[in-house]
């Protein structure tokens, strides 16, 4: 029988979260880097541009995936595991329901959403290819990444990053086959995403469907309307976090066309797979100790959550810390990988460095996101999660470019971090002098 989650195994969990994390970035790097070497510029900022719309299935699908996986981590350490069991069930039912709409919607709009991005002319067509062929693949996106909290959560880390190093490596053989090989092109590379996401989704059912420690029963997919709803309230902060980089992108595409260009729209795209990779990373140490959190809150083993959270902020620190100082020599290396032309090469190499200062603030705006729903205080994470694309973001990119031209627009990232990262400091000042008042009365 697996061991219940505790202190003891940090590693455990944290490890396969972070590798499952940056390996679910990949996908779009992998596509981004055959993309690039086949058509150059034009396929790169194409993919850059539909990407947002691929981005909102796959939030979705971690979404709802870890809002039920927390409410099953949560009802365990409670140690009710029939309410651990239809939470698990209703999970499944949601995904299902929002891989439909998703997939109805999209394909119904998808053409006025990219001419709202900014796309245009070749950029248009190279888009629109992409991202109709991701559509048709909705339900293995939504379900590829929904599934996998799910596994962490019924403590299957380790399973669960094995699921999606299967999926990259078919991704990876699919995308040269049918990007170098076929010459398909970006409707290619689109093509082996959703393959490589089937593959994710049909082995992680398997999984969940076989799993003797929570069972599924019929009667566990009866939809219960206030466990979906409580599920989507957890599930709006990972939604989210996945999210808000593609966000991001639209606000910054509309700023890069404006002062550069499709030579700046392009090398942004190299500033997103780069910094997806360490994001995803940091985010994994987060996503790793929630289940742990999770189980010792509604266990009522509040100091052993205490040390938790503490070894997740100092791990956070120390590996943001540590993703500067390694950017700053390989700049050069990341800016020549994507095949961009040699003016997108050279903004590209300084985006990365001024990019890179934002890496030691994420790392403690991810974890505190992260534990903050992991106890189920929502308010706290949605605000820190929305504030970044709906608020901050837009402001920096209006004044930074300003007084900064491009380079404004690759600082932004970093000055939007600095500014969480001293509210989550606020936050958790307060929260500490309430409940040492709270111990007084």
């Amino acid at each position: 029988m697996r061991k219940e989650p505790d202190e003891k195994r940090f590693w455990y969990y944290v490890l396969p979260s972070m590798l499952t994390m940056v390996l679910s970035g990949f996908y779009a790097i992998v596509d981004g880097f055959f993309v690039g070497q086949a058509t150059g510029d034009i396929g790169l900022g194409a993919i850059n541009l539909a990407w947002p719309i691929a981005a909102v299935l796959q939030a979705t699908g971690i979404g709802v995936g870890v809002g039920g996986s927390v409410l099953m981590s949560l009802y365990g350490g409670a140690g009710d595991r029939k309410k651990a069991a239809l939470a698990k069930g209703n999970t499944l039912f949601t995904l299902a329901l929002f891989s439909v709409l998703l997939m109805v919607v999209f394909l119904c709009s998808y053409p006025f959403i990219l001419q709202a991005f900014g796309a245009q002319g070749e950029l248009l067509s190279a888009s629109q290819a992409y991202i109709r062929t991701v559509l048709f693949g909705t339900f293995f996106q939504v379900f590829g990444c929904g599934l996998t909290p799910i596994l962490k959560n019924s403590r299957r880390a380790v399973l669960a990053m094995l699921i999606m190093v299967s999926g990259l490596i078919a991704n990876i053989v699919l995308d040269a086959l049918f990007v170098m090989v076929f010459g398909w092109g970006i409707t290619g590379a689109a093509a082996a995403t959703v393959a490589a996401q089937a593959i994710v989704a049909f082995f992680s059912l398997i999984a969940l469907c076989t799993d003797r420690h929570l069972p599924f029963h019929l009667s566990d997919f009866k939809p219960d309307f206030h466990l979906i709803l409580r599920t989507l309230k957890i599930g709006l902060s990972p939604f989210g976090i996945s999210l808000a980089p593609s966000i991001v992108i639209i606000f910054a595409n509309w700023q890069c066309i404006r002062y550069g260009g499709d030579t700046a729209v392009a090398a942004y795209s190299v500033l997103s797979y780069v910094s997806t990779t360490f994001l995803c990373l940091l985010q994994g140490i987060g996503d790793g100790a929630q289940p742990i959190v999770s189980y010792l809150f509604g266990a009522s083993r509040i100091e052993e959550m205490e040390r938790v959270r503490r070894r997740m902020f100092r791990m956070a620190i120390i590996l943001g810390s540590a993703f500067f100082l390694f950017s700053i020599p390989t700049a050069s290396f990341f800016a020549g990988l994507f095949g961009v032309s040699q003016e997108a090469g050279d903004m590209a190499r300084t985006g990365l460095i001024l990019t890179a200062t934002a890496y030691p603030f994420a790392g403690i705006v991810r974890s505190a996101i992260s534990y903050f729903y992991a106890v189920d205080k929502t308010k706290q994470s949605t605000f820190l999660v929305y504030a970044d694309p709906l608020l901050l973001t837009p402001l920096f990119l209006l004044i930074l470019p300003t007084f900064f031209d491009v380079n404004g627009i690759w600082s932004v990232m970093g000055a939007v971090q600095f500014t969480l990262c001293i509210t989550v400091c606020l936050i958790m000042l307060y929260m500490r002098k309430t409940r040492k008042n709270e111990k007084k009365a």
